[in-house]
């Protein structure tokens, strides 16, 4: 039997030999022959703004201090993304993302010390990819250079890990305006927003943290052959350790996202669907804090062969964080107290210099 090619991530390392994919083209494929297929957004790990604070792509309950600013950088190399396999014995027909260098920029503020809102535009700075018959595109590939769409991340604190027995809650929410090309696998060509439910858990004594996401990837849907890209269920749990250096620590995590619709068999017309196919990754980081700047270097890879899981992912982050640190629990951060071992007196007279 001929081996039909389908369109997926390889995660070699992680699961060798596991002959899965998402795209299976066949003379029964649903694509209209000679009509250009729409490039989709294959990413599945967004850095947050303020890490540091959150972690990598998880979202954490603590929010900035009112009109505290934070600022950074967030640089990736990703590997084997997406490529184009036979099903039934692996052999690569195209690596459409073959390589790429990405920065994420980020800018976030505090406000009301209850809500901060993020913004993080990413630039690829240099993609590599073959050729892109697969959508109708012969003798094309991506551009080697591409804005990708442009994130806006509110978050609302809803209770306090300081309050709550280091037990912390938040609602957040990502929007992502279509500033990428689909040509270039830099966006979906239309708004994506996932609200998430964010829940912590902190030891203030250590600075061990947990943190889970769960949230709801609402996205245009898009048909290529017989891939179907449409909302999902996205989740990630990660942990801060720390180390015996007191401003070193260990971060991790591990995500993934669960797709609500099924694919279609290119022979049958029929719906199927395989959780093997769902990308899940894992990602790790030394994190270390000096003063309010905060900087990361690690890595990561895909766990399955879901589309956009790479063969494995570098990074470097660097960026400023302000901690507001308050040790008389006046509610006046200890840079603008005048007397930080002493609470506010609050007598109606400059009661916003913290004596």
């Amino acid at each position: 039997m001929t081996s039909r090619p389908r369109l997926l991530s390889r995660s070699r390392a992680a699961v060798a030999g596991l002959a899965l994919g998402l795209i299976a083209l066949g003379g029964q494929a649903n694509a209209q022959s000679g009509t250009a297929q729409p490039g989709f957004y294959p990413e599945h790990f967004d850095p947050m703004p303020t890490q540091g604070m959150n972690l990598l792509n998880l979202g954490a309950s603590q929010v900035l201090a009112n009109l505290k600013p934070s600022f950074g950088v967030f640089l990736q190399y990703i590997d084997n993304p997406l490529e184009l396999v036979t099903e039934n014995d692996e052999t690569v027909q195209s690596r459409i993302i073959k390589s790429q260098v990405r920065a994420d920029v980020w800018l976030a503020l505090g406000i009301a010390d209850l809500l901060d809102v993020g913004l993080a535009v990413p630039f690829v700075l240099a993609q590599d990819g073959e050729d892109l018959a697969i959508f109708n595109r012969p003798d094309q590939t991506i551009d080697s250079f591409s804005l990708a769409d442009i994130r806006l991340i509110p978050k609302i604190r809803i209770i306090d890990g300081e309050d709550a027995g280091g037990f912390g809650l938040a609602l957040q929410a990502t929007i992502s305006f279509p500033t990428g090309s689909q040509e270039d696998f830099t966006s979906d060509g239309k708004i994506r927003v996932e609200p998430r439910l964010i829940l912590d858990w902190t030891d203030y004594d250590s600075g061990f943290s947990i943190v889970a996401n769960v949230g709801y990837h609402v996205r245009p849907k898009i048909e290529v052959h017989n891939l179907v890209i449409d909302d999902s269920l996205t989740w990630g749990v990660g942990v801060r350790i720390p180390t015996p250096a007191e401003a070193l620590k260990v971060v991790a995590s591990v995500y993934g996202a669960i797709p609500f619709d099924d694919n279609v068999d290119p022979l049958t017309g029929a719906a199927t669907s395989d959780l093997r196919t769902t990308p899940i990754e894992l990602a790790a980081a030394l994190e270390l804090t000096v003063g309010d700047f905060v900087g990361e270097l690690g890595g990561g890879f895909g766990l399955t062969q879901g589309f956009g899981a790479p063969d494995f992912r570098l990074f470097l982050a660097a960026g400023y964080v302000p901690r507001c640190a308050d040790p008389d629990g006046d509610n006046i951060c200890s840079s603008d107290d005048q007397c930080p071992d002493e609470p506010e007196d609050l007598d109606g007279f400059e009661d916003g210099d913290g004596c």
